[in-house]
């Protein structure tokens, strides 16, 4: 009687190789994957953390400029300049007795500035003037460690008053159409006048409104009476200052934009960029 064999056949070594290198991609494929999502999970907490910084810092910034009544435009301080611009800022804030009274001649002043280049950071330093006296400079403050950018621009909220004169509104330097008005020019950012219900943003909708009409520094509106005072934000220059002999600026107000940085020299550091607009709280003429 004759048997017959049955082999039982194993993979060939073709077989063996193509399996191993699929198995290989499907290792790789899923490290990478990994990966791919612990980078993104580091990169969402570092852009969160960056965020979280920022907010403490504008937080704190708007408290400072709130309490203040001006935005200086420039003061000497001994061999030290202190001026407003584009990367620092200059606020006056004045000092209370406990019952809230006003101390006369007590300030501190509060000045927010950009340091380094390479690697920026923000600085905050104080300090007191006390009836014409200047008193120690406080430690330097690193509210920021890492700065991208900083950028201050200034503003002035104000209501205007009827010129019967002139039959309009005067605004207080002649405009400008750029958005960066130079010294002793203003930009038209806004304009509300209740009596009609009008409100317009940006000079070039100011112009299209058939109801305003300017020319240099005076508006005219339909429906306009020595009763009536629009509201107006304009934009200032810094260095534009309420009066020749004095230290403050025009500005009432101020919007900050911050871009920051976390997790230093890593390729998932958290990016940040936030801004807020502030108006003095205690502005004095």
């Amino acid at each position: 009687m004759k048997t017959t064999q049955r082999k039982n056949k194993g993979m060939t070594i073709a077989e063996c190789v193509v399996s191993g290198g699929v198995m290989l991609m499907v290792i790789v494929m899923s490290f990478e994957v990994m990966v791919a999502g612990t980078k993104v999970s580091t990169k969402a907490a570092n852009n969160s953390e960056a965020n979280e910084e920022s907010r403490s810092v504008l937080e704190q910034f708007t408290k400072d400029v709130n309490r203040s009544d001006a935005i200086i435009s420039y003061i000497q301080v001994g061999a030290r300049s202190l001026c407003s611009k584009n990367e620092a800022i200059v606020i006056r804030a004045p000092k209370f007795n406990n019952n809230g009274s006003v101390r006369p001649n007590e300030y501190e002043y509060i000045i927010y500035y950009s340091s380094g280049e390479a690697r920026k950071q923000l600085i905050r330093q104080t300090i007191s003037n006390i009836k014409g006296s200047w008193k120690s400079w406080s430690p330097k403050d690193v509210v920021v460690d890492d700065l991208l950018k900083v950028n201050f621009s200034y503003f002035r909220h104000t209501a205007l008053s009827f010129d019967s004169q002139k039959n309009g509104y005067v605004l207080p330097y002649p405009l400008t159409d750029s958005v960066n008005p130079p010294q002793n020019r203003v930009s038209l950012l806004r304009l509300d006048a209740p009596w009609i219900n009008l409100s317009t943003q940006g000079l070039k909708a100011i112009k299209a409104n058939s109801n305003i009409s300017l020319s240099c520094d005076l508006i005219k509106i339909v429906g306009q009476s020595p009763s009536s005072s629009p509201y107006v934000s304009i934009g200032v220059n810094p260095c534009t200052r309420k009066s020749p002999l004095s230290s403050a600026s025009l500005a009432n107000g101020v919007r900050l934009t911050l871009v920051t940085r976390n997790a230093k020299g890593s390729r998932n550091a958290g990016e940040s960029e936030l801004s807020t607009i502030v108006t003095l709280k205690n502005e004095r003429n």
